[in-house]
């Protein structure tokens, strides 16, 4: 699975550079692929991910009501630098809709509970 979603990422990244279509198509496109949960509920932490590699950084994330913890991320947005609108909710119990792709969470819209 894992081989075929890094093909697919070339593929669509090569349609950019090729047909200069943008970044945020190819991203909606890729969500449609690759989507679970479109609305989670939980509690809005700030954390050190992807420990001990190059890309070990803060995020702001959700731990889910089932136990599990999702990257909150918004698309178009630089991924290793956080959101200020996220930070702001750390520690509330939040609603989040969007669409899950692996261990992120693309939301759309959130409000507090």
């Amino acid at each position: 699975m894992k081989n075929v979603l890094w093909a697919l990422c070339i593929i669509d990244v090569g349609a950019v550079l090729k047909n200069r279509i943008s970044v945020h198509t190819v991203m909606n496109g890729l969500m449609k692929r690759f989507t679970r949960r479109t609305e989670i509920i939980g509690t809005v932490e700030l954390r050190t991910v992807d420990h001990g590699s190059k890309s070990e950084r803060k995020a702001v994330v959700v731990r889910t009501d089932e136990g599990d913890t999702l990257i909150l991320r918004r698309i178009g947005l630089n991924s290793l630098r956080l959101d200020e609108d996220f930070i702001k909710l750390v520690g509330r119990r939040v609603r989040f809709k969007g669409k899950q792709a692996r261990q992120y969470f693309f939301t759309t819209s959130w409000y507090s509970i």
